[in-house]
């Protein structure tokens, strides 16, 4: 079999400041590259490339299929935006923000993709409640399940690597969501193949057609796909459709909004749209039209990835943020505690002490002996032998009892070996299983006997009086316990 040419190594025209991989491909943008030493492996629409960062210069370069290459470097120059110049946006973003000149330098080289919309429209989709690990896999699955087979061809005589375009809207709409919970979609299945539907029916160019709207008209649009919040949207929009003003909110966003931007956010009880959109407009109004730009550098700052590489000041005033957001979080709870408790007339929790627990002083940590070194041999004894059971304390002696005065009654006699063996044998019984239960029992009617020419009920003052009376004739019955009423 003659496995196809690959092209050798081409640079792909960007510096080491203006890109770095590990900087951009697994931070949370895109979740189809798969990484294999120094190389990430990737699909741009049907081309199969592999890129990597030279060894001597760090500047990114690419090879594909030869007879893929014109494709693979047009998609690549899409993909990268190789026409902006990233530093030129990294100097402007930090003089207009103190925060962002701290850490440009740790992430620099974080570069905004632009993929493709649908494919991207489905990974966010696939984004909520997980994680990037996750997402990976599942997209995956989801092009190998459904995608068409593409080879990436080997420099030398190894073997050709597979891979997997990732499918079409309308390959996906008539799948059976069944088939998507089996691949680790979960509760996803159906939002996928229902926007699937909805982007079938609007035409292959919808997506494609919102990059020339407005940031409001295009999120109204991405709202109507099922499956899509306003953080969603704004990831889709901001990551394929070139609104470079959208601010995706969420946890990281909101962290770094309240404690570099707007203090007064801790005062709001929940993100409803004003308060989203009041957040955006704090990076929009600081960073201008590419706000969202910057926003993913700031994002990626906050990753634990990154944490080694930022400036011990900025490492320790996220620390400090962070166990104030838990300390407040932990009187929160306490006090809705309290609130329940109140309401159901208990007594509130106490709440807890925040006095710390001293430490021995050296003085006497040194005057304190060290403990005695454990004996295998006992630990031996503990593991091979039963443990011994302690002795048992001696007890105070009780008073002897007094003799008494009444003679003792002379030991019951046992019955001969003839009376016991005239005894009848008493019937053995089977012995019953103890996990066998016995069915319960039902109320039988009251045990009655006729006494005195009237039926009566055992156990009765009547019945004890009739029987009574009837068993012993000398004596007359009581008159108000005559039968005849």
């Amino acid at each position: 079999m003659v496995r196809p040419p690959s092209t050798p190594w081409r640079s792909l025209g960007l510096s080491a400041g203006e890109l770095k991989l590990a900087h951009t491909l697994p931070t949370g943008q895109a979740f189809g590259w798969r990484r294999n030493g120094d190389e990430y492996h990737g699909v741009l629409g049907d081309a199969a490339v592999a890129v990597r960062e030279h060894p001597s210069t760090k500047c990114c370069e690419w090879r594909a299929a030869a007879d893929r290459e014109a494709e693979a470097k047009r998609r690549l120059d899409d993909y990268f935006r190789v026409s902006t110049s990233f530093e030129e946006l990294y100097a402007g973003w930090s003089a207009s923000d103190e925060r962002f000149a701290a850490v440009a330098p740790a992430v620099r080289g974080v570069r905004i993709l632009r993929q493709d919309p649908f494919e991207c429209l489905i990974s966010f989709i696939c984004s909520s409640n997980n994680n990037i690990a996750r997402i990976t896999l599942m997209l995956t699955r989801l092009r190998e399940a459904f995608g068409t087979k593409v080879e990436l061809p080997s420099l030398d005589d190894g073997e050709s690597i597979i891979l997997h375009t990732f499918p079409s809207p309308d390959k996906l709409c008539d799948i059976d969501d069944k088939v998507l919970r089996d691949l680790g979609f979960g509760y996803r299945a159906p939002y996928v193949i229902n926007t699937c539907k909805t982007i079938a029916e609007k035409g292959p160019g919808f997506l494609e057609g919102l990059r020339t709207k407005t940031r409001q008209e295009c999120k109204e649009a991405l709202l109507e796909c099922s499956g899509v919040g306003p953080k969603v949207a704004d990831c889709v929009a901001l990551f394929s459709l070139d609104q470079a003003a959208c601010i995706p909110v969420d946890t990281h966003v909101w962290r770094i909004a309240r404690r570099d931007y707007d203090a007064t956010l801790e005062d709001v009880a929940s993100i409803t749209p004003t308060v989203y959109e009041r957040v955006g407009d704090l990076f929009r109004d600081r960073f201008g039209p590419t706000a969202g730009w910057a926003h993913a550098v700031l994002f990626a700052a906050e990753l634990p990835a990154f944490r080694s590489a930022l400036p011990a000041a900025v490492v320790e005033e996220m620390d400090a943020f962070r166990d104030d957001e838990k300390r407040a979080a932990k009187e929160a709870r306490e006090a809705r505690k309290a609130r329940v408790a109140a309401k159901k007339g208990g007594t509130p929790p106490k709440p807890a002490s925040k006095k710390p627990v001293r430490k021995a002083t050296v003085a006497k940590q040194a005057a304190t002996p060290p403990p005695a070194p454990a004996d295998p041999e006992d630990d031996a004894d503990l593991i091979c032998r039963p443990k011994k059971s302690p002795a048992k304390k001696p007890s105070a002696r009780k008073p002897a009892a007094k003799p008494s005065s009444k003679p003792a009654k002379p030991a019951a006699r046992k019955p001969s070996v003839a009376k016991q063996a005239a005894k009848p044998a008493k019937k053995a019984t089977a012995a019953k299983s103890p996990r066998s239960r016995r069915p319960p029992r039902s109320r039988a009617p009251p045990r009655t006997r006729k006494l005195g020419g009237r039926r009566w009920r055992k156990g009765t003052s009547l019945y004890r009086a009739t029987r009574r009376a009837v068993a012993s004739p000398r004596r007359p019955a009581n008159p108000s316990m005559s039968v005849a009423r």
